[in-house]
């Protein structure tokens, strides 16, 4: 059983996920953590400690992010996943915590949205963690069905993946697969830069940094 110690420790690694990842916006992200946090210690001063830790961090991020004038990597996943939604491939960020959560909110998004896709491409709330902490990101993949289900046919499927993996290569994100079906793609270790506050950068202006 972990100690008080411990456990807090371990709460304040998810604080920093979950500030550092960019997603949900700062009041979403401190009520999530007031809420975990809560759960665990009440009104502790443990709990004290970890909230304010949390608001810390969210001020010191805005700072960092409004540094980035730059194109960032996160920003290349973001311009290569909207180009892939456009040709018909779902793609989604931070979505589900277990892979079959993954696939059925995937699923209804697409069915909500009444534009027929022909696969789709994310990575879970779990890859983000491992990204935020520089370990890169792991992508899924699956060809879908005229009905908006998943579609087992595996030569489908790895068309699905080439078309990701190009994709993402073409806009400067270096990637490995190792071409089968069974294996997720591979983003490699980046710097995690994921904006919260500041507007995603227009691809057309920012083809001079072209790798």
């Amino acid at each position: 059983m972990a100690t008080g110690n411990e456990l807090e420790s371990g709460l304040r690694q998810q604080v920093e996920i979950a500030v550092r990842s960019g997603y949900g916006t700062e009041s979403e992200v401190l009520a999530q953590l007031e809420e975990r946090v809560r759960r665990e210690f009440g009104k502790a001063p443990a709990a004290e400690r970890l909230l304010a830790y949390a608001r810390n961090l969210l001020d010191a991020q805005l700072k960092e992010e409004a540094r980035w004038t730059e194109p960032t990597t996160n920003d290349a996943i973001s311009w290569a996943f909207e180009e892939l939604n456009g040709e018909g491939i779902a793609a989604a960020q931070n979505v589900g915590g277990t892979l079959s959560e993954a696939w059925a909110r995937v699923i209804d998004a697409v069915r909500g949205d009444y534009v027929p896709a022909r696969g789709a491409t994310f990575f879970l709330e779990q890859d983000v963690a491992q990204g935020v902490l520089g370990a890169g990101l792991m992508l899924s993949f699956g060809a879908l069905s005229d009905e908006g289900t998943r579609d087992d046919d595996d030569e489908a499927s790895l068309v699905i993946a080439r078309e990701v993996f190009e994709t993402l290569e073409r806009h400067g994100v270096a990637v490995e697969w190792d071409g089968s079906v069974g294996s997720r793609i591979r983003i490699l270790p980046f710097p995690w830069r994921n904006r919260r506050w500041s507007t995603l950068p227009s691809r057309a202006s920012s083809m001079d940094d072209e790798p």
